[in-house]
């Protein structure tokens, strides 16, 4: 059974995976785990599996989530989960799903995924028309016309001195007091994280790029390929 996200070896707290049927079910998409051991699996055209002392219960439309096209889990801070992809999100309180699909004024086709910034407790959601950052309550927007450098944002990561990461289809764009700098626009990232050390590490068309505040790499195919300084716009 090959391992995704949270699942080592084909077991995910002792469950081994294989022998029910999660992955066969569908494409697993992403993984969330809770402090109770609890396992949230988002399954391509399924929903969601939450994976509990053994149990499988999936949640689906029909229970109030937002579509069957759910491409990111997050469990915030606050303990709220949320899931994000085809159509808007939903958030689960413990008991009861609310969905949205639309939030400060924007009303995506598809949410890529769903990040919390730490130290600001702060939700940053990834879309096809831009990115929306959702901080004491109020949305607020990040588009082309902001300055991104294509409408499609894959993913956001906030580095140690608060500087947003927006991880676009055509270059990265980097967020910082208002003002913005777009860097790589031919290329196309589609994944970002922030490592303990505080390396950034970008997954891209043209392999994985680390970002450690100074150098910046290229790793691929076994080799590591000085970039130089970021093209900027």
């Amino acid at each position: 059974c090959n391992a995704v996200d949270g699942i080592r070896d084909g077991f995910v707290n002792g469950v081994p995976v294989c022998a029910v049927p999660i992955l066969a079910a569908g494409e697993a998409r992403a993984v969330e785990t809770g402090s109770s051991g609890a396992v949230w699996i988002s399954v391509r055209g399924q929903g969601l599996a939450h994976l509990h002392e053994g149990e499988i219960t999936w949640v689906t439309t029909g229970d109030g989530l937002v579509s069957s096209g759910i491409v990111d889990v997050l469990l915030d801070r606050s303990g709220r989960l949320w899931a994000v992809g085809q159509g808007g999100f939903s958030l689960f309180d413990g008991s009861r799903w609310e969905t949205q699909r639309e939030f400060g004024g924007l009303r995506p086709r598809v949410i890529f995924s769903v990040y919390e910034e730490g130290s600001a407790d702060t939700i940053w959601l990834a879309t096809n028309g831009g990115v929306g950052r959702l901080a004491d309550g109020d949305w607020t927007l990040l588009r082309v016309s902001d300055g991104l450098p294509h409408p499609v944002v894959h993913d956001v990561v906030v580095d140690g001195e608060g500087a947003a990461w927006l991880a676009c289809r055509t270059g990265v764009a980097r967020v910082k007091d208002g003002e913005m700098s777009v860097h790589f626009r031919d290329t196309n990232f589609r994944t970002a994280l922030a490592g303990p050390d505080g390396t950034l590490w970008f997954g891209t068309s043209n392999g994985i790029y680390e970002w450690n505040g100074s150098a910046r790499k290229s790793v691929g195919q076994g080799r590591r390929v000085e970039l130089g300084g970021p093209r900027t716009r």
